[in-house]
């Protein structure tokens, strides 16, 4: 069975590397470019989760530490790995990943 891999990103460009490199490496990727996009395709049938998210931490509509805590809340969400990226690096904005 092939891990299956949301990724979210605002930038196309890098969506689109993270995307071509996922699959290169036997991944199943979907792709979206908004947090209201990703969180769509998360509720089309909550009982089929990913494996793992990947997400920016600014996102357009829902932000990532959003996403995250909305996938948390729903049923097996809690075992569904999230990784979240992110271009600003201060203390406050890994603490708040870390949480």
């Amino acid at each position: 069975m092939t891990d299956r891999v949301l990724v979210v990103d605002g930038d196309v460009s890098s969506l689109r590397v993270l995307e071509v490199s996922l699959r290169a490496a036997g991944f199943a990727v979907e792709t979206a470019t908004t947090g209201s996009e990703a969180w769509d395709k998360l509720q089309d049938d909550p009982s089929d989760l990913p494996d793992v998210v990947l997400a920016d931490t600014e996102l357009e509509g829902v932000d990532g530490f959003e996403l995250c805590s909305r996938v948390r809340r729903t049923s097996g969400g809690i075992n569904v790995p999230f990784l979240l990226m992110a271009a600003d690096q201060s203390l406050e904005r890994k603490i708040r990943a870390l949480e």
